[in-house]
């Protein structure tokens, strides 16, 4: 059984990748903010017993570092996998330029959150480093995007552009806590140049155990359990949310999944 620390888990890929987790066997702590809201989710009541037992959700806001740094500090060198899987939705109040509600929420939690994960881990150096799987999408940057289909082309520049923006600085911190410098070059050079604030995640090189996954367009369909993985991936049209959370969930937890270390990976159909 691995300890998980899920965050933005209260729904889409976080909170399949939490059912998944559960349903193998694992113990899954999810940090909400609407700490209700989690407690009457039909999905997590419909637990059994002995699954739900398993599930522990402590209150937190991720834009607070102090809230983050609490729910890090309930592990004491035991937790084996962290899940980051936050983000916005789209505002049609302008439909010629959606925007992100809220704006800029990856790049300002990462930068958050990677700090919190640090501190845990210097606060154990003896105890092995969880697996942290970063859920973010396919398309980024200029080598994403030209891979994209081409029918989907359109659809990336327009209604995700904002948002993808805002991941590829949240891609560029972390592969810069990593000690690595992004693949894609124009990535790089834009995180460089957007991040917020890079000190945070310094010294860069302490985080050793990352994968980044990147789902085609996501919808609402069920779990078929077969997907294509690979760091590129032709006609990656689209993917369910539960697929992805059945590749957390068992493709990548528990000393699994070591091909995809410090890579980031497309999930498709």
């Amino acid at each position: 059984m691995v300890k998980c620390l899920l965050f933005g888990a209260s729904r889409g890929c976080g909170l399949e990748s939490a059912l998944q987790l559960l349903n193998n066997g694992h113990e899954v702590t999810l940090m909400v903010r609407r700490l209700q809201e989690m407690e009457e989710n039909e999905r997590i009541k419909e637990l059994e017993p002995a699954v739900r037992a398993r599930v522990h959700i402590a209150q937190g806001d991720a834009f607070n570092k102090e809230e983050v740094d609490r729910v890090f500090g309930l592990f004491s060198g035991d937790l084996g996998l962290v899940l980051f899987s936050l983000g916005g939705r789209p505002s049609f109040q302008n439909p010629f330029a959606p925007k992100l509600v809220p704006p800029a929420i990856c790049s300002r939690t990462i930068s958050i959150f990677l700090p919190a994960l640090r501190d845990y881990i210097q606060a154990h150096p003896t105890s092995p480093q969880p697996r942290f799987i970063l859920i973010s999408s396919n398309g980024l940057g200029k080598i994403g995007h030209s891979e994209l289909p081409i029918a989907l082309k359109p659809l990336y520049g327009w209604l995700l552009k904002e948002p993808h923006a805002d991941k590829e600085i949240m891609e560029y911190l972390v592969f810069r806590a990593a000690g690595k410098v992004h693949p894609d070059p124009y990535i790089q050079e834009f995180g460089a140049t957007h991040a917020p604030d890079v000190q945070v995640v310094e010294p860069a090189g302490w985080l050793k155990d990352f994968v980044v996954v990147r789902p085609a367009l996501l919808s609402d369909g069920d779990c078929k359990g077969k997907y294509r993985t690979a760091e590129s991936l032709p006609k990656a049209y689209g993917v369910s949310r539960a697929d992805v959370g059945h590749f957390v969930g068992t493709k990548l937890v528990g000393g699994i999944g070591t091909e995809w270390v410090g890579k980031g990976v497309i999930i498709a159909d």
